[in-house]
């Protein structure tokens, strides 16, 4: 009697492990499909040259920055973000592969890519992000095109032309997940400020 109770106690917990298990697995289903399902679209900006002291968003006492800091908001912002390099050829390879310049090869203006690994938007893309970039700079001989269903390089685009670029595509790719990367010079010397603020 007492082999008879312990058998069904037996059986019992191990009905009732089956059925724990097949709840927690349902459970990783669901939330890896939904995982999938919630992947955000990614907006990356660069901005060469740009100092964050002069900006609100990191405690600049003037107003300069009121569409960045709104972004800031809805978004994530970086405290401790330090550039692999003073120059941005080699720290733009750097910031979409995680390799040090010395790592990667790219170290002056007119070095040409030699990394093997994966770029940040090889992996998004692998991953079933719409990939573009629109960059104000010459930086297609550096390889950091790999991995883009389309990018745009020119280095004498100001903000304006960057942004409308963006827009049009933004309206074009809003309803697929995508991956967009811009890239800014207009803070880079020479300076050249649009007017009004070319008079102050």
């Amino acid at each position: 009697m007492k082999s008879l109770k312990k058998y069904k106690l037996s059986q019992s917990l191990i009905f009732i492990a089956i059925l724990s298990a097949l709840i927690l697995l349902s459970y990783a289903i669901i939330y890896r499909n939904r995982l999938h399902l919630e992947r955000p679209n990614i907006l990356l900006i660069s901005i060469d040259a740009l100092r964050p002291d002069h900006l609100s968003c990191y405690g600049y006492q003037r107003n300069t920055s009121p569409h960045i800091d709104n972004l800031a908001k809805e978004g994530l912002i970086f405290t401790q973000a330090i550039s692999q390099s003073s120059s941005t050829i080699p720290s733009i390879p750097s910031l979409f592969t995680s390799l040090y310049p010395s790592e990667h090869g790219i170290n002056r203006i007119r070095d040409k890519s030699s990394f093997l690994v994966p770029t940040l938007a090889e992996i998004l893309k692998e991953n079933g992000y719409h990939t573009a970039g629109i960059v104000a700079h010459k930086l297609s001989h550096t390889g950091i095109d790999r991995g883009f269903d389309s990018i745009y390089f020119n280095r004498a685009a100001k903000a304006d032309i960057i942004t409308q670029r963006a827009i049009n595509w933004l309206s074009e790719n809003k309803n697929r997940r995508f991956f967009i990367w811009l890239h800014y010079f207009d803070p880079h010397p020479p300076y050249l400020p649009p007017s009004p603020y070319d008079e102050l």
